[in-house]
């Protein structure tokens, strides 16, 4: 478990992710960020998250990633091959092509016929229904396909350039494809993202790195290192469902995670964000763990920046955010030596079939999805809670062993467990890990526990970001959504006081 500096330099994403494994899917089925993994959802098929348009777990053009989930057998995720002799560069010109005119005349299923098997339970037909009637009622009817070029090979997988005309302007599409079928697919943002007023980039500089996932996964990351001269304490951030890179750049134009970094950065505080496994690696979802889903990659980016002679070995901190969020105690329990945790919009903590039900019925409540839409969510939601899910079937975020693996867990009694400083934050306009449903679980499990802090900020989201109006998915996405000024100070001050 090592890391290896690449570099320097800061990776910058223009573009806001549409489609994503993980992404509008997470949001529109199930928690854990989201985005991110609803959440999430700013962020694509694996390439990160599934994200409706403005989604929510992104610069530069984001890397996607394979899937969620590992197969359980003797072969390891593998990293995908830069060079690729069986795709025809006019061949997959003609399925972007293809790909896009079936969504613009509502053949949906003809359409998930081109998603890539790793991307399927996440790119399904109603998500790409959504997808598409969100961005027709932001730019009007589709005119015209303009072009469909080859770009090339980008993080292993084919790229291709979509241009066409809506009836409010011109729009280009990023589709990225394996030997499978369509791994990816990305909307120009509208807007770049703008740097938070809470980040000072004098005061800290950034490096490239990698961290050995597996003897044949990588995973691309970032550290964020402020100006000092002795050592500094550190943080993890680790990510919630869906294939979310560093960034969280699912959710352009806004990145959650870089701009959470950048504000802890500015405030003398090392921070280590990566890529997850299923963005990074094709894995195979059917037997993945929430181990091999979250926990061990994040024990290996603690190592990481344990190891860094600038980072404090004695003030590592894990920040997890939604089902990072509900991890993070278990990373602790595995680590043993963290200086603390800080659990945002941590879940699931109920059942993931009760979570998958309730988010459901609310996007139903507010006319995000309809009555044959819910009637899906709860079959999935059933099947979820009676693990009636054959030896190698995906449903939703994975196989038999990710639900099994995660009920096994106990997500409060290993909270309560921990005698280092615990802080949980919650947003009162989060739909997905609610005040209402969520937070008393939790907080039954600290209760007269003087090492644990609860706190709601009631103005503020699933991504933390100023909400008001209906709690909408689209919201995420939509541009200025930036990380909270205020949960940034929270966290700094929550390291200073246990560092």
């Amino acid at each position: 478990m090592n890391a290896e500096r690449t570099g320097s330099g800061t990776k910058q994403v223009n573009r806001r992710t549409v489609l994503q494994a993980g992404g509008v899917l997470s949001l529109v089925i199930l928690t854990g960020c989201l985005g991110d993994d609803q959440e999430e959802s700013e962020e694509t098929p694996t390439p990160d998250a599934t994200e409706t348009p403005a989604e929510s777990d992104g610069e530069d053009t984001p890397e996607p990633p394979a899937d969620d989930t590992t197969d359980g057998t003797d072969d390891e995720p593998t990293e995908r091959d830069d060079e690729s002799d069986d795709l025809d560069p006019e061949t997959l010109e003609a399925r972007a092509r293809e790909f896009v005119e079936f969504l613009d005349t509502g053949a949906f299923e003809e359409a998930h016929e081109q998603v890539a098997p790793l991307a399927a339970a996440d790119l399904d037909v109603e998500t790409l229904s959504m997808v598409w009637d969100s961005l027709i009622e932001e730019d009007g009817e589709l005119q015209e396909v303009l072009s469909a070029e080859h770009q090339g090979v980008e993080a292993g997988f084919e790229f291709v350039l979509v241009d066409v005309q809506f009836a409010a302007g011109r729009q280009e599409f990023e589709l990225y494809f394996d030997e499978t079928g369509l791994a990816g697919f990305f909307v120009a943002p509208p807007g770049e993202w703008d740097v938070p007023e809470y980040v000072d980039e004098s005061a800290f500089t950034e490096e490239e790195l990698t961290l050995d996932a597996t003897d044949t996964c990588s995973l691309g990351a970032t550290l964020s290192v402020p100006e000092s001269d002795e050592a500094v304490p550190g943080v993890v951030l680790v990510h919630g469902n869906g294939p979310h890179d560093r960034d969280k750049t699912a959710f352009e134009p806004n990145r959650p995670f870089k701009e959470l970094a950048w504000g802890l950065a500015s405030n003398g505080i090392a921070v280590l964000r990566y890529d997850k496994r299923n963005f990074a690696c094709e894995v195979d979802p059917a037997n993945w763990t929430i181990d091999d889903k979250t926990t061990d990659d994040a024990l290996v980016a603690v190592d990481t920046l344990r190891e860094d002679d600038r980072v404090a070995d004695d003030q590592v901190f894990v920040v997890g955010h939604s089902f990072g969020g509900a991890l993070a105690p278990r990373i602790a329990e595995r680590d043993g030596a963290l200086a603390g945790i800080v659990m945002l919009a941590p879940g699931p903590v109920r059942s993931m079939a009760e979570t998958i039900r309730d988010q459901n019925r609310h996007l139903y409540d507010i006319g995000v999805i309809d009555e044959e839409e819910l009637d899906e969510a709860t079959e999935i939601a059933d099947r979820v809670e009676s693990l009636d899910i054959g030896d190698g079937e995906v449903v939703h975020l994975g196989g038999r062993e990710l639900y099994e693996s995660f009920e096994e867990y106990d997500r409060t009694g290993t909270l309560a467990d921990l005698d280092i400083p615990r802080w949980l934050a919650f947003g009162g306009r989060d739909y997905q890990i609610t005040v209402d449903d969520d937070l008393p679980v939790w907080a039954d499990a600290i209760e007269d526990d003087d090492g644990a802090t609860l706190d709601v900020y009631d103005e503020l989201n699933h991504l933390f970001q100023e909400s008001e109006g209906e709690m909408r998915p689209d919201e995420y996405f939509e541009e200025g959504g930036v990380f909270s000024a205020r949960v940034v100070d929270d966290v700094v001050e929550f390291v200073r006081d246990h560092e």
